[in-house]
């Protein structure tokens, strides 16, 4: 095909293969948008069911407008050079991202968590997704040289951009964010996204535009990594020691200077919070699992789900257990150890805990499920038959420990009573501990669901740490305040996975609950991008 016919636009500077590269380089850098907006977002808005669903509606708005405006374009301006110019504005765009993030979130930051996150992704990720869903129609309207070969060209571009789409998301989610981080991410999608329009202003010597384009890409850029090379900020109150971004979210370490505590929060939703002179957890609930796991001999066989800081580890380290802990994020086991001072005697497994005891050998006298405080819960751990699984990796007098906050006479219990009707179904015999008589506030519960069907009453905690003394946990008659019913629950099974939306309002209250606690960050310089 000769180039002067490629197109309703003048494309004489432009051939076939340059347009459908620049077509791969726009889907790819969709995708890459996408996933960087929603890392940018989580952090303030956290990662749940509104944050995602405001993320892909938003994308979906900028392409589809992008695509209206892309296609009257095509024909009101006649040359190829619109399209570069275009896909440049998108490639600025995304390099601004870090910046318009920050600002964005703080000032939507006191908005409800739905309006916030809506918000949010219009000011990020719209604007970015609209420039790019313009070129589509540009692109085809270039390669069409008549009616007839529209239908083909548009099939083609559509497919190598989707491609582009794919080995992106790929690579971004599984590889870049979480060794690069988001900012230089943003460099590099950013960087990719500018080459075609260089490329094209160089080759049809527009020296000008071309190096307009590529100063403010390395302007922006460079701003970027001086803002990643300093220094973690100190304030009177806090000191940040760590911060890292990944695809199960942002992980950042904390100290409370006048407390003497440690904090790890992913997303902003603390998970580990140490005691540092006693190197002990302050969430009463860790030393209360242990407490009552102590009746279990020394050598007893543990496999935790989820690592986090470590802490859960070392109580049942200082039990003499010998203990399997599993965490899907490959960050947690530097974190816990560097900052946590997790025990090195514990096996620490990189996987997804459901397809651990799917594939596991080992036999357990003690499963225990800590991973409720984020706002993703796994669907597939809080099912009849995940139950049934673990419960074909316990020994015949082995134990279910499953930590889960809630209200239990509000409309947050449901997903608590739904737990402990799925574990009945599962063959469990289910005691429901609480922390306090009052149902209707929001506390640390603890299931205890037996194999054989003992009762935690009837247990011997002389062995329990001593550490658990002052907190005066109950014994003997006195464990189970009160038995729950649950009949009301719902039986949560593989076919209809409900625990993500059973969840949803106890992760909007723990980000409203969180609230002042970023403000008080962000009042003395603490920046989370």
């Amino acid at each position: 095909m000769d180039k002067k016919e490629i197109g309703s636009f003048n494309s004489e500077a432009i051939g076939q293969k340059i347009l459908l590269l620049t077509a791969f380089i726009e889907g790819a850098s969709v995708m890459a948008v996408e996933l960087l907006g929603a890392k940018f977002i989580e952090p303030y808005f956290g990662s749940s069911l509104y944050t995602w669903s405001s993320v892909l509606a938003v994308t979906l708005l900028g392409l589809a407008v992008g695509y209206y405006l892309g296609g009257i374009m095509s024909k009101k301006y006649r040359d190829v050079e619109i399209l570069y110019k275009t896909l440049g504005i998108a490639a600025v765009l995304v390099a601004a991202m870090p910046f318009i993030g920050s600002f964005v979130m703080e000032f939507t930051l006191f908005s409800d968590v739905r309006a916030g996150s809506v918000i949010s992704s219009m000011l990020l990720i719209f604007p970015v997704t609209c420039c790019l869903g313009m070129t589509s129609p540009m692109i085809i309207s270039a390669l069409s040289s008549n009616v007839e070969h529209t239908g083909k060209f548009a099939g083609k571009t559509y497919a190598i951009s989707t491609a582009g789409g794919i080995i992106s998301t790929i690579v971004m989610g599984f590889f870049l964010i979480s060794i690069l981080g988001l900012r230089i991410c943003t460099i590099v999608v950013a960087i990719g996204t500018m080459i075609m329009p260089v490329v094209f202003f160089l080759k049809t010597k527009n020296i000008k535009r071309a190096l307009i384009f590529a100063s403010i890409i390395v302007l922006l850029s460079s701003i970027n990594i001086i803002s990643i090379s300093r220094e973690f900020p100190k304030s009177q109150h806090f000191n940040v020691l760590h911060q890292s971004d990944g695809l199960m979210g942002q992980l950042v370490v904390i100290d409370y200077l006048k407390k003497e505590t440690r904090l790890l929060y992913v997303n902003n939703i603390s998970q580990s919070y140490v005691y540092l002179p006693t190197e002990r957890s302050v969430f009463l609930y860790v030393a209360r699992i242990a407490a009552y796991s102590s009746y279990k001999p020394v050598g007893s066989k543990v496999l935790l789900a989820g690592l986090g800081g470590g802490l859960m580890v070392n109580e049942f380290e200082i039990l003499g257990f010998e203990i399997d802990a599993c965490d899907i994020d490959p960050r947690m086991e530097m974190i816990a150890k560097e900052y946590f001072n997790m025990t090195d005697k514990v096996n620490v497994i990189t996987d997804d805990f459901r397809h651990i005891i799917r594939t596991t050998k080992n036999k357990y006298d003690i499963i225990a499920i800590d991973i409720s405080a984020g706002e993703n819960q796994p669907n597939n751990l809080y099912t009849l038959e995940a139950f049934q699984d673990m419960k074909a990796v316990l020994k015949d007098d082995g134990v279910l420990f499953i930590h889960y906050p809630s209200a239990y006479n509000t409309s947050m219990g449901m997903a608590l009573k739904s737990i402990g009707r799925t574990l009945k179904e599962a063959g469990y015999t289910v005691d429901l501990i609480n922390t306090t008589s009052k149902f209707d506030v929001l506390q640390e519960y603890v299931y205890f669901a037996s194999v054989d069907g003992s009762r935690l009453a009837d247990q011997d905690f002389s062995r329990r740490d001593s550490f658990a003394l002052p907190y005066k946990f109950p014994m003997y008659e006195g464990v189970v305040f009160v038995r729950m019913k649950f009949d009301k629950g719902l039986v949560l099974t593989d076919d209809k996975p409900m625990m993500d939306l059973l969840h949803n309002e106890l992760a909007t209250s723990y980000r409203v609950q969180m609230q002042p606690t970023i403000k008080s960050f962000l009042n003395e310089g603490i920046r989370f991008h």
